[in-house]
């Protein structure tokens, strides 16, 4: 169970609240096509997921091509424990 646990804290959901800033672009590209609002807040919601999905596969390529320089950075040790 705890390597599952950092396995997910390594996609950092916890950053996903900064994609609420494309919702207004999402909103816009949704209202433009006149869909109904059903549509609409589906969109929302995918277009959400479907960011914060991507944001956590950039984290996680992130780290997968910086493990070997972290390996020395004189700080990672400490935040890997918190």
């Amino acid at each position: 169970m705890m390597a599952l646990k950092h396995y997910i804290s390594i996609a950092r959901p916890n950053h996903w609240f900064k994609n609420i800033f494309i919702l207004p672009g999402v909103i816009l590209a949704t209202l433009l096509t006149h869909k109904s609002w059903q549509e609409v807040i589906f969109n929302l919601f995918v277009g959400f997921l479907v960011a914060c999905l991507i944001a956590s596969a950039n984290y996680t390529i992130n780290e997968w091509l910086d493990a070997e320089f972290d390996r020395y950075h004189p700080l990672r040790e400490l935040i890997s424990q918190w």
